[in-house]
């Protein structure tokens, strides 16, 4: 049985999907029994065979097609079940194609689950590209926190916030109620109580709805200061879609979850769907006076 499955999520990018295996294949499987499950969701390119025939010969490699293109939530469901069913492992990584991460950093985030037992999910620092990077705990939004978000892009200080709790005797663990979703290690039976991702949402919110539904649980989700990995934030999905389409189902999403989990009333609702229009319009105006002022120059 390995210690830890790692699910990589795939849609038309075999450049970067093949990059991070091609990294992982250098690690040393003597120091962490893991594998690694990567999963096409129904490429509308040949990702899948290209990765089938890159990677599928290797002994502790999967390369499998996902049933139908649900998402982020269903495709690394489709993954994590795959792994649990074959593998069972302890552990299970979450990681999207376009991240690099070490192996000792993993070592490291596994070893950390050993301080508390109540820690089902653990994540390192996120750094972009350039090396930049914040320490922040995250807060699981209200509805007024995504309410606010109807005139910025940014998250409210009461939603990533630097004022922090930490786990007693080990400052560099980081008491938080979301982690991010690009990267992260949690407990295979706690990630399996929970319900795993929640299928109802094809992009985004996933990091606040397993958030919320740990926390129900009483598990604690704990984030490392002491280390890092780096994403080129949102490649994948930038390629498959423009601002605004992305925008649209972030905003449906948001609601889905102030709708099912936070359990907002209708006039709150209303309310919130009048502002996520608001919000549309004025990126659309900002997007065609962008492609206005590119036009018209020499």
């Amino acid at each position: 049985m390995p210690e830890i499955s790692f699910i990589i999520l795939n849609y038309n990018g075999f450049d970067e999907t093949s990059k991070l295996v091609q990294s992982m294949l250098k690690w040393d499987i003597s120091k962490l029994d893991f594998n690694i499950v990567v999963v096409d969701n129904c490429s509308s390119d040949d990702s899948f065979e290209r990765l089938k025939n890159a990677f599928n010969q290797i002994e502790y490699i999967d390369v499998i097609q996902s049933e139908h293109n649900g998402g982020y939530s269903y495709g690394n469901n489709f993954g994590a079940k795959f792994a649990i069913e074959k593998y069972n492992p302890c552990y299970l990584a979450i990681a999207n194609p376009d991240i690099q991460i070490d192996q000792d950093a993993v070592i490291a985030l596994l070893t950390g689950f050993g301080v508390n037992d109540k820690i089902a999910m653990t994540a390192p620092v996120m750094q972009n590209t350039e090396g930049g990077y914040k320490v922040c705990s995250q807060k699981l939004p209200t509805f007024y926190d995504d309410f606010r978000m109807c005139w910025t892009e940014k998250n409210p200080p009461s939603v990533m916030t630097d004022r922090f709790e930490t786990i007693p005797g080990h400052e560099n663990m980081i008491l938080s109620e979301m982690l991010p979703g690009s990267f992260f290690v949690v407990k295979t039976k706690c990630f399996q109580e929970a319900g795993m991702f929640d299928d109802g949402v094809f992009l985004f919110c996933e990091e606040r709805i397993i958030g919320k539904r740990l926390k129900d649980l009483g598990y604690k989700l704990i984030l490392r200061s002491d280390l890092f990995f780096i994403h080129a934030h949102s490649v994948t999905i930038k390629k498959a879609m423009d601002s605004i389409k992305t925008w649209k189902i972030i905003w449906k999403s948001r609601i889905y979850y102030q709708k099912k989990y936070n359990k907002v009333n209708q006039l709150k609702l209303v309310l919130l769907r009048l502002g996520a229009w608001y919000f549309l319009q004025v990126l659309a105006v900002k997007s065609k006076l962008y492609n206005w002022k590119h036009a018209i120059r020499p």
